[in-house]
């Protein structure tokens, strides 16, 4: 039987009927039962890290939820990798409920962007494995160059003050100017390798 076809994911109850040449009709097995048709894959919900999140260090946990509604979910898998190295681990399922987590040592792998990609099967070997996000592990803080404000002597109360920033991983970045502690002026969509002139407000000798 082709149940991809013709039965939809569920609980059935099989019996054969056999009609003979005069039209007789005899139940021959009525006591199969509780079959279960299932064509589809746990269904996955990524919870945490979100997609895009940023870590230098530390003890992270990878939480998912995996439900199936016809069968059992049998294993959970995540895998790491940031292109070139795969790292795979089992997860483990908080008892009696969909969630699944692996708590990851995250000065364990390189700077650079990682993908997290859940493997989820259930009891009959149905595999989702189309559930991932990125995020990017980053322990070098950006270069900063002061392109006109460095030992300048300005004679105008409104200067205009110029400087980039260079980061191997991100393309733009948060950035203040601060005057005396005081912050003057901040973007946080500042791009990087870039000039950015900004003009202060009248300053007082």
């Amino acid at each position: 039987i082709d149940t991809v076809l013709l039965l939809p994911d569920g609980q059935y109850n099989l019996s054969v009927a056999v009609s003979n040449s005069t039209g007789t009709t005899q139940v021959v097995n009525d006591s199969i039962t509780n079959i279960t048709v299932d064509n589809s894959a746990p269904e996955v919900v990524l919870y945490k890290p979100a997609e895009g999140e940023n870590f230098s260090s530390g003890i992270e946990n990878f939480d998912v939820t995996v439900n199936d509604v016809t069968t059992d979910v049998d294993s959970v898998l995540f895998n790491i990798t940031n292109g070139t190295a795969d790292t795979v681990f089992i997860a483990n399922n908080l008892a009696g409920s969909d969630d699944w987590y692996f708590t990851i040592d995250i000065g364990s792998y390189n700077e650079g962007v990682q993908t997290w990609t859940v493997l989820a099967n259930d009891s009959l070997l149905n595999q989702n494995d189309t559930e991932s996000i990125t995020f990017t592990i980053d322990r070098t803080a950006p270069i900063v160059n002061l392109e006109n404000a460095n030992k300048t002597t300005f004679t105008s109360s409104t200067p205009t003050l110029g400087f980039n920033f260079s980061d191997a991983l991100f393309s733009v970045a948060n950035c203040s100017i601060l005057f005396d502690a005081d912050i003057l002026w901040t973007n946080d969509s500042t791009v990087n390798d870039t000039s950015t002139n900004f003009t202060l407000n009248p300053l007082i000798d």
